[in-house]
C-alpha cells in the first residue's frame, strides 16, 4: 500500500489532480488515515461508508462527478476490479484496469 501512494504522491507531483472512489468501510478507512496523509495527496474523494453507496453503482460515479465538477472526458478511473471498470465506462468515464502501476503509467502516456 506504501508503494502505491508513494506513486500517487508522485502524480500529484507531476500535477494531476487525483481523486479517490472507493468502497472502504469506516474501520479500514480510519486505519488507513492513521498511516497514511490522504488528504495530502488527494482533493477529495468519496467513500462508501459516508455516502452509503457502493461501486459499481451508478450513483456512485455521478455522485464523485458532480460534487468536484469533474469533465467525464478528462477524468480517468482507475480500479482493480472489471465491473467497477465497466461502470464507470458505461457512464462516460474512460476506465482502466489495473494490477500493478505499470498498468497505471501505460494509460496516462
Amino acid at each position: 500500500m506504501q508503494d502505491n501512494f508513494d506513486y500517487i504522491s508522485r502524480l500529484k507531483d507531476k500535477g494531476y489532480n487525483l481523486y479517490i472512489l472507493s468502497n472502504i468501510a469506516k474501520e479500514s478507512y480510519e486505519h488507513v488515515k492513521s498511516t497514511i496523509d490522504i488528504d495530502k495527496v488527494f482533493k477529495g474523494g468519496v467513500y462508501s461508508y459516508q455516502d452509503k453507496l457502493l461501486k459499481p453503482d451508478r450513483k456512485i460515479y455521478e455522485l464523485i462527478v458532480n460534487r468536484y465538477n469533474l469533465n467525464k472526458d478528462e477524468t480517468m478511473f482507475f480500479d482493480d476490479k472489471q465491473k467497477n471498470i465497466d461502470a464507470a465506462c458505461e457512464f462516460g468515464l474512460k476506465g482502466v484496469l489495473f494490477r500493478t502501476i505499470e498498468d497505471i503509467e501505460n494509460n496516462l502516456k
